[in-house]
């Protein structure tokens, strides 16, 4: 499963890379060359891996209470997949690791952390040595790293939450 949703990720870690890194290129001076964007997807990938194990780890685990109580109640395999609303049972089309909020949670904050990463991987593949923080003020983390510098490296190790605006 985690390979599969890497290898799907993959087209948007390209498309993102190229749209990312030009501007990163233009800023150092430097020509964007098919090697500096498949260095770049390729650590996105690896560092993808992380996310990806947590998004399917929460999807088997309320998988996994759902097909629990289902059996436990006696619902049959149609009952457990669409719910039995009589007894205020949902089944595994209504959780939310389903329900079309969460796929929109799950490809915002993906495309978000691809793009960044994207960039300071370019930021690092050009040799630029800092970059500052564009965070907005939405929510007390944000706005407190607003504006600060960072390493690149530091940058990298930055993690933004979910539907983060950095």
């Amino acid at each position: 499963e985690d390979n599969l949703l890497k290898e799907a990720l993959r087209p948007l870690y390209i498309q993102l890379t190229r749209k990312g890194l030009q501007p990163v290129a233009d800023f150092a001076n430097r020509t964007v060359l098919p090697a500096n964007v498949s260095r770049i997807v390729d650590k996105m990938l690896t560092a993808a891996g992380e996310r990806i194990s947590g998004i399917n780890n929460t999807t088997r685990d309320a998988v996994q209470v759902a097909v629990s109580l289902g059996f436990d109640r006696g619902y049959s395999i149609q009952q457990i997949a669409n719910g039995n609303p009589d007894e205020g049972f949902k089944g595994l089309r209504e959780l939310p690791a389903f329900d079309e909020p969460r796929a929109e949670l799950v490809a915002r904050t993906e495309t978000m952390l691809a793009y960044n990463q994207s960039a300071l991987l370019g930021y690092q593949e050009f040799d630029v040595a800092q970059v500052e923080a564009v965070d907005g003020d939405f929510d007390e983390e944000c706005a407190e790293r607003n504006g600060q510098v960072f390493s690149v490296e530091d940058a990298l190790a930055v993690e933004d939450h979910p539907n983060g605006t950095l």
